[in-house]
């Protein structure tokens, strides 16, 4: 700011080219580069974090989907249970094609995220 002010001034006077403007001209210079330096290194802490937190999301749609896959596991189980069961397993098949509907619904969810998550990737 004292450079800043002490260009002004010259300037004032009617010196078209002081020798001050040089020396506000190498202050900003430096300024520039730290801020350059800091901008650099937030970006990197940045990159970081969403690929830590992506390596995250991952790992949780993993198991998401590793739940779902058990839960048409056992649907299927149990829609054949209930089919062995005849006329008595018809309420227990109906619990067991709900079951299979939501496992794949999840299922589904699960690959929105991923999908949501790559494009995410793929514009970062």
């Amino acid at each position: 700011m004292r450079c800043m002010h002490s260009v002004l001034r010259v300037i004032g006077e009617g010196d078209l080219y002081p020798r001050e403007l040089d020396a506000l001209v190498a202050d900003n210079d430096t300024v520039l580069a730290a801020l350059n330096t800091a901008t650099t290194a937030f970006d990197t802490i940045s990159k970081g974090k969403a690929v830590q937190l992506m390596k995250e999301l991952t790992a949780i749609v993993s198991d998401i989907q590793i739940v779902a896959r058990e839960a048409k596991i056992v649907s299927f189980n149990a829609q054949v249970i209930a089919a062995r069961a005849g006329q008595h397993g018809r309420e227990f098949a109906v619990v067991a094609s709900v079951l299979s509907g939501i496992s794949t619904e999840v299922d589904g969810l699960a690959r929105n995220a991923i999908n949501l998550a790559a494009r995410t990737t793929q514009s970062a």
